[in-house]
């Protein structure tokens, strides 16, 4: 199974293959049975649930919309839930996690990625950054067992990110000047992010990450 294509020439490549990459090596391994992704989105990581039966959940989009706290989806229904960049939204992280909970059968896993450290985003529904901690605390507090919390990517990854986010600020709007600017900062974003996605990989330095990847079991 391959992965998803990742374009190396915009400003968010990076986190978009550490989350392909570490996603589908977990998926691999964990997911089985009926699978529900909550916030699925446009549904990134379908792909990697082939030969399971996928749902996904969403409010603008996904098999089925709504809000995920007001739809009766039923309880000891999945053997996976997958739920990415999805908590940090929730004004109460502990609540999504009890519903995580009741969606589970008994030995099915959660795989769920949330941000450590990220700009602002869906602003003003942006409450929460998560350490590794604090995801296994909450994990234990809704009868969870975890399995695993790792980081995706280390400092090279992150703080090149950042760096690549505020390049792309000067991209911004319609002169020719800018056009010219975004030109040559996707150029040189394809030659570079390529190289700094190797170097991480080599050997992170751990200690913070753009997101973290939990895997935990009921």
């Amino acid at each position: 199974m391959k992965p998803n294509p990742v374009d190396w020439s915009g400003s968010r490549a990076l986190v978009q293959q550490l989350s392909h990459a570490k996603l589908k090596s977990a998926m691999t391994r964990y997911c089985r049975g009926q699978v529900i992704d909550l916030g699925c989105g446009g549904k990134p990581y379908q792909s990697y649930c082939r030969g399971r039966k996928y749902l996904g959940v969403d409010k603008r989009g996904g098999d089925i919309q709504g809000d995920l706290f007001k739809l009766d989806l039923g309880k000891n229904c999945a053997d996976t839930v997958i739920c990415t960049q999805v908590v940090e939204h929730v004004t109460d992280p502990g609540r999504l996690f009890k519903l995580v909970y009741d969606l589970l059968k008994p030995k099915g896993h959660l795989i769920l990625a949330a941000p450590f450290v990220w700009p602002l985003h869906d602003e003003p529904h942006d409450y929460w950054r998560f350490s590794p901690y604090g995801l296994k605390q909450l994990s234990r507090q809704a009868g969870l067992t975890v399995v695993s919390c790792q980081p995706l990517g280390g400092y090279l990854a992150l703080i090149w990110q950042l760096v690549a986010i505020l390049l792309e600020r000067p991209a911004y709007g319609r002169a020719w000047t800018n056009r010219l600017y975004r030109a040559g900062l996707r150029a040189f974003f394809s030659l570079v992010q390529p190289l700094i996605y190797s170097l991480d990989q080599i050997k992170p330095i751990k200690g913070a990450a753009i997101v973290y990847l939990l895997v935990a079991k009921k």
